[in-house]
């Protein structure tokens, strides 16, 4: 294998493994459930996606629209007969 190649796929894996981090600090800060104080979640929130190149606070209030019809199946986006 080239050392080059090799040198780029351990990097990228490291790359994506760090992003997945900073995604999951800040998914945690969107939940509440990183810190106490609301302040302190937002701007973590905010600098944990920074590196992602996403801006929080949209993500933040897509996502909460997202669990607010959680586990109500009639009003879910899911095209799926349960009955």
């Amino acid at each position: 294998m080239n050392v080059r190649v090799f040198v780029s796929w351990w990097f990228l894996h490291i790359l994506n493994d760090v992003f997945v981090k900073f995604f999951v600090i800040g998914h945690d800060c969107a939940h509440k459930s990183f810190s106490r104080n609301k302040l302190v979640e937002d701007i973590v929130g905010t600098l944990a996606f920074m590196p992602l190149i996403y801006p929080y606070e949209p993500w933040r209030f897509k996502h909460d629209r997202h669990h607010a019809k959680t586990n109500m199946y009639v009003h879910t986006s899911l095209n799926v007969n349960l009955e």
